[in-house]
């Protein structure tokens, strides 16, 4: 039900660019196909400059967990063994890879909501 929500919202927000469109004597499929193509460029152009990045910070917290989590208990007064540490983290990554997989399928899911609103308009 989310999805035909979300379908329904987007159909309203890009009908007026639709209709000036084709107002322009574009055809209706162009009108139509023209504002998805300049959002998926838009939120391409956003997202793909932050994955080095983002990348390269988790990286960096990855290798450097069982140090800070080692400094804060022994700051608090107890031993923690790094090399369990590093284990877990590393156990914990290899879900992370798989779970990316997940988020991916239901990301790309949202192209099922945005071929539905597509055919709405």
């Amino acid at each position: 039900m989310t999805l035909v929500f979300l379908s329904y919202i987007i159909t309203t927000a890009l009908n007026p660019f639709v209709h000036t469109l084709e107002k322009r004597n574009f055809p209706h499929i162009i009108a139509v196909l023209i504002p998805y193509i300049l959002a998926i460029v838009f939120v391409v152009g956003l997202v793909v400059p932050l994955i080095p990045f983002t990348l390269m910070q988790v990286q960096s917290l990855g290798m450097n967990l069982p140090e800070y989590a080692d400094e804060a208990a022994r700051s608090l007064g107890f031993r923690v063994d790094a090399e369990a540490i590093r284990e877990i983290v590393s156990n914990e990554l290899g879900n992370i890879s798989r779970n990316a997989v997940a988020v991916a399928s239901r990301v790309f899911g949202g192209v099922f909501s945005t071929s539905v609103s597509f055919f709405m308009i």
